[in-house]
């Protein structure tokens, strides 16, 4: 798991990381709201309540699925958590640098 996800827990000393697949398997790409509340410090309710609120990234719906993007909560943590209106603005800066091969910020 990279550092960027461990750097979302709120305490350091207890490194979240994402189960790791079994060999011939790939690892996650999405996380449901249990497990980017988990990797993020904070109870289900809590991140759902922020969801709500605008503060952490959108995530999206997979059936009656809500997920959120490994990736996304990466470059949301690297960006300094900012609430989702000021995120999608990064996220969308930093589609555009990889477009063309600029990365992002030294996390690419």
């Amino acid at each position: 798991m990279s550092d960027a996800i461990t750097s979302l827990l709120a305490d350091p000393a207890r490194p979240a990381t994402v189960d790791k697949p079994a060999a011939g398997q790939l690892a996650p790409l999405h996380v449901d709201a249990v497990e980017a509340a988990r990797l993020c410090g904070v109870g289900r309710s809590l991140w759902l309540e922020l969801h709500t609120r605008g503060e952490v990234p959108a995530g999206f719906k997979l059936g009656r699925r809500l997920l959120w993007s490994i990736r996304e909560l990466e470059l949301w943590d690297a960006a300094g958590r900012p609430a989702r209106e000021q995120f999608n603005r990064i996220l969308m800066m930093h589609r555009q640098r990889a477009i063309h091969g600029q990365g992002f910020g030294g996390t690419r």
